[in-house]
């Protein structure tokens, strides 16, 4: 004997935990399917996931407001900037002349 005590009940109970696990995730992914929700790429982060209504195009608000700011507004201030008139940058991003100027006003 080497001193080792075995227990020879572990292997068998991980596999059946592991197998639980499995049963558990096809179910849900059974579910899934069968609701026929539609699974969508977010238009930010571009990873996948389950609207909850029609219409959303992000998974979380936080990816909603930075792909605002990386469409949007970053690009108004990076043309203002260069000296592109207010007008001009509303017209390109299409939000409206005072949208723009907030922006440049809130940034200093």
């Amino acid at each position: 004997m080497t001193g080792k005590t075995t227990n020879p009940g572990a292997g068998s109970r991980e596999a059946g935990a592991a197998t639980a696990l499995l049963v558990a995730m096809y179910v849900q992914f059974l579910d899934f399917v069968c609701r026929r929700k539609a699974a969508l790429v977010c238009r930010h982060c571009e990873k996948w996931f389950a609207p909850k209504k029609r219409g959303t195009e992000f998974c979380f608000t936080s990816c909603r407001a930075a792909s605002f700011y990386y469409t949007r507004k970053k690009p108004a201030l990076e043309m203002h900037k260069a000296g592109v008139p207010t007008s001009d940058i509303a017209t390109r991003l299409g939000v409206s002349e005072d949208r723009v100027a907030g922006w440049v006003k809130e940034t200093g």
